[in-house]
């Protein structure tokens, strides 16, 4: 045995605008589906754990170990079978973190404290632990499958925000199997072997050998049904199972040899249990019946604050799915339990621990009794570390309701046949995990320089080192501000400490860059003070005067001895020049600056440029006079506008103008044309009301009369014939004449039949169909899945000799293939009945002298036997004639006494149809 727990405490609580580091496995993370990792233990020592494989876990991991069984319980054949003599360790838990792996063994960074025991079924958890982390999609856990699974664990530092849901339910016990075996009032044993009895539903004590089976509970997992037919009983955790119902009634005592519901567990020392598992039902008819059903999971939820946002964590038992036919039921499967360990929930977040309904029964063969419903699952607990209910939480801690009988005939019909509700669950309070020692000290929170790294170690020296980024080490190096947090054992504990570490940078700011005219000198300062500044000129001053160009930098120290460095680029503008020419008019004049100028010749001026520095600007000047040829080529439909003539026809045309220098210009045009393009488009047929592409050519790009498609085309699905215009235009940008595309439409055919008669009896199922559709078509008929081509006005079909409704559908065609269909139904009538009297005086009066079942007028049983037994099960009477009745007498003629007889009626309606049997009994009266 083993012990371990763990207990955190954080030196300081942060405030304040920080930029915060967490160095948690991730942040601000969107979370869902299986986030934890489960593996079987199968060796523990005082530290480490051999598990089954390491794959999936890593040094620095959080984990946790968790037993699932364990409990030893009464194994005598009483009504004390099941209950727990000693918990053991079932149910313990502890949370832990890994210090190093060696192949599949784990070492923990404390001892354990807990007593564990491999035997339990004891499973290792990896437990992903968040910053802020947001459920988007269902978080659920691998489903409990005997070794492993049932359980969903998670941390998040800050806070946890519900925008989905937890779901564990029915991921818990096992509930117990159905068995088949023979029929037997007031089984006496509480646990056995075999089949004569439905299996008890899986709970914290591992079944005895041979005894996994019958009505006792196995500790929370519900007991089974039996040989007489009676319920079994719901599981349990914080709340008891429900018992199941009564014995079948046709012959079995009530209130006896009943599915007993499963024991609730204590919480009192915060252990940790899936909801039991229903108990199994039991058949002797070879009819249907239902499994227990499984319990609910376990929900660790460990976290500062919770936005819950109406959503759920639901660890519920399951619900026996499905009706038991003339058998004993399934039990419900119990809540698990949620372990809700958070300062503030700040918004509403409901937990759901209730149990899983019993099974119902309703009866086909036995319909005139009653079987034994399924007893509902017990609810689970949901722990708090609070003293109260926190706010904001709203717990659903009730038990699974009893299955009921659901057919209609018996007295008992409607009711829960003696089977109950599971208790409701528990809320318990006050969890607070053992705490460490004194916790390591980090010191002071710092305040570094940017750029700057900071050792952090604590005071003293520990056997193992968990730090917030990961690292196992004595100490760490960081550069960066943030809360670094380091975790070190504390006697079978963990003790923690943090440090805020804050960055500050001092601010310098030379402004923008600087142009200076040559000859010049600017300023160059900054609005800080600061301890000490260094230029690059070797100046220390807080400020210089610049006149030369080059990059002149800064560095300055502040209080704390940050260093802060920042530099300005200085351009020195020499007098600059440009250069331009300009064509002149012979005989005109230019005013140049103020110069005024008439001939051809270089002239320069001397200005003040927007920099206020000189700017030498040069002119080049020449005497025009011009003529401009022009060549031009229009669309062969098109017109020119050329000089305010409107041209069309090509050649040559000239025209005189001032130039925009006012000289004089002539300008010769050369015009020429482009033919237009030839657009072409098929006509189409198609089917009334069906789309069809359209496709032109001729043109580079096209515009129709209808919204058309990006390459051109259209897609148009005319009801009749319908023609749609297009224009093509060229790679000259000409357009086409007007060119018309028709479609014409090939009608739709309108199928119409009729089926005379339309409702057959099953003995003689003929049909006869006509088909009046109008028009030469096609015709393929499909008549209960039978698919073939007919075109005759009428035929006649045989439907299956099955009572039901059939359809027969017509699907006519033109040549083109343009079709239509119309689906008709027939209807298979069984309108055969069978009337059997319930009593009869063989005592030689009139009337009701002999006893026989009365059918259908016309009908004729196939395959017909008619058998009487006494109260032995002898057989007193035997027919195979339709015809004969029994007179009251044995086969020797000797008068039977009055009394009660019961009687087996065994008949085919059709002559391959399904055998019909009647059971019943018939006073006899003399």
């Amino acid at each position: 045995m083993f012990y371990y727990c763990v207990r955190f405490m954080v030196k300081r609580i942060l405030s304040g605008l920080l930029f915060i580091v967490f160095w948690s496995a991730a942040h601000a993370q969107s979370i869902g589906g299986i986030v934890n990792t489960y593996v079987a233990v199968t060796n523990i020592t005082l530290n480490s754990v051999t598990v089954t494989s390491s794959n999936g876990f890593a040094v620095g991991d959080r984990v946790l170990l968790i037993q699932m069984k364990g409990a030893t319980i009464n194994q005598t054949n009483t009504a004390s079978f099941g209950q727990v003599t000693a918990i053991g360790s079932a149910g313990n838990f502890e949370f832990t973190n890994i210090a190093s792996i060696s192949g599949n063994t784990i070492t923990f960074i404390t001892n354990l404290c807990k007593p564990f025991s491999v035997a339990g079924q004891l499973q290792l958890i990896r437990i992903p632990v968040y910053n802020q982390a947001t459920i988007n999609a269902v978080v659920t856990s691998s489903p409990w499958n005997g070794s492993i699974g049932g359980v969903v664990a998670i941390e998040a530092t800050t806070s946890l925000t519900f925008n989905n849901i937890i779901d564990v339910s029915g991921k818990g016990f096992i509930g117990g199997a159905v068995t088949s075996g023979g029929f037997a009032c007031n089984d006496p044993n509480f646990a056995s072997a075999g089949t004569n009895a439905g299996k008890k539903g899986e709970g914290i004590a591992i079944a005895p050998l041979n005894l996994a089976g019958n009505r006792a509970p196995l500790a929370n997992g519900g007991g089974g049904s039996n040989s007489g037919n009676p319920g079994a009983g719901g599981g349990a955790n914080g709340g008891v199972g429900g018992r199941g119902g009564n014995q079948f009634s046709g012959s079995c005592p009530v209130n006896t040899a009943y599915g007993m519901g499963a024991y609730s567990q204590s919480y009192a020392t915060y252990r940790a249990f899936l909801g039991g598992g229903g108990g199994g039902g039991y058949k002797d008819n070879g009819l249907n019946a239902t499994n227990g059903s499984n319990g609910g999971g376990i929900v660790f939820i460990i976290t500062p604050t919770i936005s819950g946002n109406n959503q759920s964590i639901n660890a519920s038992g399951a619900n026996v799915i499905g009706n038991t036919d003339s058998e004993g039921a399934g039990g419900g499967g119990a809540g698990g339990c949620v372990y809700l360990l958070s300062q503030t929930v700040n918004s509403n977040l409901n937990v759901n621990v209730s149990g899983g309904n019993g099974g119902n029964i309703f009866s086909t063969l036995w319909s005139s009794a009653c079987h034994g419903p399924g007893g509902g699952g017990g609810g689970g607990a949901v722990v708090f570390q609070q003293a109260a209910l926190p706010a904001n939480v709203s717990p659903i801690l009730t038990g699974g309701n009893p299955g009921s009988v659901l057919h209609t005939g018996p007295a008992c019909a409607g009711t829960n046949f003696g089977a109950q509700a599971g208790a409701s669950g528990i809320l318990v309070y006050n969890y607070m995990p053992p705490s460490p020692g004194a916790p390591p000290n980090l010191g002071s929170d710092t305040l570094i320089c940017a750029g700057t790294s900071f050792t952090l170690q604590p005071d003293s020296s520990y056997a193992s080192y968990a730090w917030s980024n990961g690292a196992t080490t004595p100490s760490i190096v960081v550069n960066g501000p943030g809360t670094y947090w380091l975790d070190v054992p504390s006697g079978c504990a963990l003790a923690r400490d943090s440090i805020v570490v804050s960055v500050q940078q001092p601010i310098l700011d030379l402004g923008p860059d600087l142009a200076l005219c040559a000859g010049d000198s600017s300023l160059i300062q900054q609005n800080t003070s600061f301890s000490s500044y260094l230029w690059s000129t070797g100046a220390t001053s807080a400020a210089i005067y610049a006149s030369t160009p080059g990059t002149y930098s800064l560095t300055v120290t502040d209080n704390l001895g940050c260093v802060a460095t920042d530099q300005i680029n200085v351009v020195v503008l020499q007098p600059d020049s440009s250069a331009s020419s300009m064509n002149l008019c012979v005989g005109s004049s230019y005013d140049f600056y103020g110069q005024i100028i008439t001939n051809a010749g270089l002239y320069t001026a001397i200005l003040s440029n927007q920099n206020g520095c000189d700017s030498i600007v040069t002119l080049n000047v020449n005497l025009e006079s011009d003529t401009t040829l022009l060549s031009i080529t229009i669309c062969a439909d098109s017109i020119l506008n050329f000089n305010g003539l409107s041209i069309s026809a090509p050649g040559v045309y000239t025209v005189h103008l001032l130039n925009q220098n006012g000289c004089d210009s002539t300008i010769i045009l050369s015009l020429n044309e482009w033919a237009l393009p030839i657009v072409s488009v098929p006509d189409t047929f198609v089917c009334a009301n069906t789309c069809v592409d359209i496709f032109p050519s001729g043109g580079l790009t096209y515009t129709w009369s209808v919204p058309q498609n990006a390459n051109g085309s259209i897609t148009v699905c005319p009801s009749q014939t319908t023609s749609y215009q297009v224009i093509g235009t060229d790679l000259n940008g000409c357009e086409s004449l007007p060119v018309q595309a028709t479609v014409q439409i090939d009608p739709i055919p309108v199928p119409n039949f009729y089926i005379d008669p339309d409702q057959v009896e099953i003995d003689d199922p003929v049909i006869t169909i006509y088909n009046v559709t109008p028009g030469n078509l096609n015709h393929l008929w499909n008549v209960n899945g039978v698919v073939f081509e007919n075109s005759n006005g009428s035929f006649n079909f045989e439907l299956p000799f099955t009572e039901g409704t059939y359809s027969i559908q017509l699907v006519s065609s033109t040549d083109l293939g343009c079709t239509d269909s119309l689906t008709l139904t027939a209807t298979v009538m069984n309108n055969i009945a069978v009337y059997v009297p319930n009593a009869f005086t063989p005592d030689g009066s009139e009337f009701n002298t002999v006893f026989f079942p009365v059918f259908s007028t016309g009908f004729i049983p196939k395959g017909y036997q008619f058998s009487i037994f006494n109260r032995w099960g002898e057989i007193i009477f035997y027919s195979a004639n339709p015809n004969a009745y029994w007179d009251g007498a044995m086969a020797n003629g000797t008068d039977c006494p009055d009394g009660v007889y019961n009687y087996l009626i065994e008949y085919q309606q059709t002559q391959k149809g399904e055998p019909i049997r009647i059971l019943g009994f018939v006073h006899l009266l003399r």
